[in-house]
């Protein structure tokens, strides 16, 4: 056993505001199992679903979050051969390894990725706090812990990359935020060159889609958002042109000014059944919509079945971008090289304990992307 520390989620009051205290003098399990890492975090981003998350059931409290980390290995399992102690990573999400969709190339369809990653199988007494259990493995890593026992499929090895300590930082969010919305584009949605493309909601998983649909030769890139401070950015970042999110019908004829007959590819990332059917009126015949965002695990969308299947549009649920870490992250890392990615125009850095205060910088749309720093 070690002590480290790390935020801990308790259960919400009010079910609606995070209640998270930073927290010191932790015991960690370090009698690693085969497939285990033991990882000394040196960043964390932080993202939506630790706040979704951080609001959720009861049962799961007291529990560490975080799924945006790097670090360097400290120890590693009987059965790991992708890592050595020493090693800088950057840490994703988890999955089986066994099933078919993970077999197959695909472990954000894993079928226990819900489990795995967001419920938590973290049976085993991996940290405690004053004698009590304090629940891990939040998308296999926790990585609000300074010290972590991290699932190795979480773990992508960046040595070979020779990435500096003062730069690895800034590529935690490759493992789940900017994952997300640049696979959306380049993997769910296919995108293809001179395709019309629509990014609805301008947080780190948009502008990370909008970065992926310049990449890909998209043209005309719009950006949608209420809130025009971004604007500025999204058009740096490849956006062509911006709307001001208003009335569904004002926002409608405006991309098809803009496009002539809709959007050949759509991606919604602001979550709610609303907006994805929005998209879906928005888009062009045989245009692609790609959805990542989610305001409760029981809404419902409502599909237009005559106009939906007579404009031969086709709407794609993403989880993680269709992506493959040990992959994708070295590939974003290759744009990021060659300027096509530039991330820390999203980002800010805060002291660990600071969390708080980037919690709220990115509620109020002062920061896009805050990272934590150890």
């Amino acid at each position: 056993m070690s002590t480290t520390s790390a935020i801990i989620a308790y259960n919400s009051a009010d079910g609606k505001n995070i209640n998270w205290k930073y927290k010191s003098g932790i015991k960690v399990r370090e009698d690693l199992k085969d497939h285990e890492v033991l990882v000394d975090m040196h960043s964390v981003g932080l993202c939506h679903s630790d706040i979704f998350m951080g609001v959720g059931d009861p049962d799961t409290f007291p529990r560490i979050l975080g799924h945006e980390g790097t670090g360097y290995v400290a120890k590693v399992g009987s059965k790991v051969t992708s890592v050595e102690v020493g090693d800088p990573v950057i840490l994703s999400f988890t999955y089986c390894d066994e099933c078919s969709q993970c077999k197959a190339g695909y472990p954000g369809y894993c079928y226990d990725f819900i489990q795995k990653n967001l419920l938590g199988t973290d049976t085993d007494v991996t940290y405690t706090l004053d004698g009590e259990k304090v629940g891990g493995k939040f998308f296999g890593q926790s990585s609000f812990a300074k010290r972590a026992v991290v699932n190795d499929t979480s773990v992508v090895n960046v040595k070979s990359l020779n990435i500096k300590k003062e730069d690895l930082a800034k590529f935690g969010p490759l493992g789940c935020g900017f994952q997300t919305g640049a696979g959306s584009i380049y993997y769910s949605g296919d995108a293809k060159a001179g395709e019309s493309c629509v990014v609805y909601g301008l947080g780190g998983v948009g502008f990370a889609g909008i970065m992926a649909a310049k990449i890909a030769g998209c043209n005309p890139i719009i950006g949608v958002d209420t809130n025009e401070r971004k604007f500025e950015l999204a058009k740096k970042l490849g956006c062509t042109h911006t709307i001001k999110a208003g009335t569904d019908e004002e926002v409608h004829d405006q991309i098809v000014e803009i496009t002539g007959h809709g959007a050949d590819l759509s991606f919604e990332c602001i979550g709610g059944s609303r907006f994805v059917q929005n998209a879906i009126n928005n888009a062009n015949n045989r245009g692609k919509i790609v959805y990542v965002g989610v305001a409760s695990f029981t809404e419902t969308i409502e599909v237009p079945s005559l106009a939906f299947m007579t404009g031969g549009k086709k709407l794609i649920g993403s989880t993680e971008g269709d992506a493959h870490p040990q992959k994708f992250i070295p590939k974003m890392i290759e744009w990021h090289s060659k300027g096509q990615f530039p991330v820390e125009d999203l980002q800010k850095f805060y002291k660990i304990e600071d969390f708080q205060k980037a919690v709220d910088d990115m509620k109020n749309g002062n920061v896009i992307k805050p990272i934590l720093m150890y």
